[in-house]
């Protein structure tokens, strides 16, 4: 029982990273908006992992749904 419990806390700290994305790229949409169109400045901004953050939400909800059927 207690090896189950943990495999479900892990489930429980991907649904934070998932979390974490989605916050970023809120966090990464108003950098962009704030630098405006200066390429020099958000360069760093419009690429990377963050940039695919809204799969996130997707990811949050499906495990969102397996915790709920596996309690």
């Amino acid at each position: 029982m207690k090896d189950m419990q943990h495999r479900l806390d892990s489930i429980q700290a991907l649904r934070g990273i998932a979390v974490l994305l989605v916050l970023i790229f809120h966090i990464a949409g108003q950098q962009i908006a704030a630098l405006g169109a200066n390429p020099l400045h958000d360069g760093w901004v419009r690429s990377g992992p963050w940039n695919q953050g809204y799969a996130g939400v997707d990811l949050f909800f499906v495990i969102s749904g397996f915790i709920m059927v596996y309690v």
